[in-house]
């Protein structure tokens, strides 16, 4: 008897999962669109999607991390990796003292959106979090770099 009562809680148990996962018409919920989107610039890593309206190059992997304990962000550049501090006040972003690795990469285009990508970094002073999406700029209602939460 006492077996059957852990199979009956368990089954009610998971009864409730689904339901908690279910959406209004009964279906249940498997898309990435359920979970919750980043709220704050710290947690994800942050993959460019694009710089200055422009997609980011293809297969070139471009990151921002950002952690507002002790105010810094670090990434990949496309070939170098990059650090710097990054303090955040309200609304506003403050970037500086970026330094990053000194290595030259010959795939076309790395090392023109690389440099690129620095100097927007270094410019932005405003951020905005919509949805999965990071958008960075040098004013407020100006975008210069898109990033995608990875």
């Amino acid at each position: 008897m006492r077996h059957q009562h852990r199979i009956a809680a368990a089954a009610l148990a998971a009864l409730a999962l689904v339901a908690c996962a279910s959406t209004p018409d009964g279906a249940i919920s498997t898309s990435a669109s359920s979970v919750s989107a980043p709220a704050t610039l710290e947690g994800p890593t942050w993959r460019l999607a694009s710089i200055d309206g422009h997609p980011a190059l293809a297969g070139v992997r471009v990151t921002a991390v950002f952690a507002s304990d002790d105010d810094r962000v670090a990434g990949s550049a496309g070939c170098n990796q990059y650090f710097g501090r990054a303090a955040v006040k309200g609304e506003r972003i403050e970037v500086g003292g970026l330094g990053s690795t000194k290595m030259f990469c010959t795939t076309d285009g790395v090392m023109p959106q690389e440099a690129a990508y620095l100097s927007a970094l270094g410019q932005a002073t405003s951020y905005r979090i919509a949805g999965r999406q990071l958008q960075l700029g040098p004013a407020s209602g100006v975008v210069t770099l898109v990033f995608d939460a990875e």
